[in-house]
C-alpha cells in the first residue's frame, strides 16, 4: 500500500487523486437557483506531468443539468486566492500535500447536448444547449503574499 502522505505519487495513483481533488472542488458550487453537488460536473484530467505540476482538465456540462452559463469563471474563479487555497486543501485532504497547486494547461469545457443555461435567472424556460467544446487557458494558481 503507497504511502498517502507522500508526495511521490506515479501514474495511476497520481492522477485519481489529482482528479479527486478537481470533483471535490467543483461538487462544492452551489448555484444561485440551487442544484450542484457530486455528479453536477464531469471532471477528467489528461497529459498530467510526472509531478503534478501542470494537467490539463476537462470539465462537462452535462445533458439535462442548469447551468448559470458555461463560462469557466462562474465554475471555478482561476483568478481568485481563495479558490486556489481551496484546492490547496482538497489537495492535502487528498495527501497531496507535498505537490504544488497545479498550473491547468488547457481548460477544457465540454457542454452536452440538452445541457439547460439560466442566466442571471431570467429565462423560463431555460436554454438549451445544442451541445459545443471550448478550449481556454492556460491558468497558473493565484496565492495570497503571505502563503508564499
Amino acid at each position: 500500500m503507497a504511502d498517502s502522505s507522500r508526495p511521490d505519487l506515479i501514474g495511476n495513483e497520481l492522477s485519481e487523486r489529482l482528479t479527486q481533488v478537481f470533483v471535490d472542488h467543483l461538487a462544492r458550487n452551489t448555484p444561485y437557483f440551487g442544484g450542484g453537488g457530486p455528479g453536477y460536473y464531469g471532471v477528467r484530467l489528461e497529459n498530467i506531468a510526472p509531478d503534478g505540476s501542470e494537467l490539463g482538465l476537462i470539465v462537462t456540462l452535462r445533458s439535462g443539468e442548469r447551468y448559470c452559463c458555461s463560462q469557466p469563471g462562474c465554475h471555478f474563479d482561476f483568478n481568485s486566492a481563495e479558490t486556489w487555497s481551496g484546492l490547496r486543501g482538497d489537495m492535502d485532504a487528498q495527501g497531496l500535500r507535498g505537490l504544488p497547486l497545479p498550473r491547468i494547461h488547457s481548460l477544457r469545457v465540454v457542454v452536452e447536448e440538452g445541457a439547460l443555461f439560466d442566466p442571471g435567472g431570467l429565462r423560463s424556460p431555460p436554454l438549451k444547449s445544442r451541445g459545443y467544446v471550448r478550449e481556454h487557458g492556460p491558468f497558473s494558481p493565484v496565492i495570497e503574499s503571505d502563503e508564499q
